[in-house]
């Protein structure tokens, strides 16, 4: 009868020994399993980050493209203006050199038609004077 308990005890305890060792497997199976979907979790964090990081990139660099074209159309519509700007003085510089250059010819034109008429009344008195005579 004592060997039939003291198996009986061996077989508990091994039983217990064995719930024990189960336990304690199933914790580190436990645990494993729980690093691995901690590791997971991180990793798809930071796939969603690095996706988010890109997008933002992409924004940042469609934001300068638009500010660059927006700088480039003002910078040629400026352009546009200045040469509009320019041959407008060249035009008005050219009329006003053309309406110069007109009164010059029109005031020299007078002169000599005022030296013709002086020349004329000076041979006109030279004349008189000479039949006066």
């Amino acid at each position: 009868r004592m060997l039939e308990a003291q198996t009986r005890e061996l077989d508990k305890q091994a039983q217990i020994d064995e719930l024990r060792a189960r336990r304690a497997m199933e914790a580190k199976e436990r645990k494993y399993r729980e690093n691995k979907l901690l590791e997971a979790r991180k990793k798809q964090q930071s796939i969603v980050e690095i996706n988010d990081s890109r997008k933002r990139q992409e924004e940042v660099k469609r934001e300068l493209a638009k500010r660059d074209a927006e700088l480039r159309r003002q910078e040629h519509e400026c352009t546009l203006k200045l040469a509009h700007d320019m041959s407008k003085r060249e035009q008005n510089e050219a009329a006003a050199r053309a309406d110069k250059n007109v009164q010059f010819r029109e005031a020299l034109q007078k002169q000599i038609e005022d030296n013709v008429k002086k020349g004329i009344m000076a041979k006109k008195m030279m004349l008189k004077g000479m039949f006066r005579l």
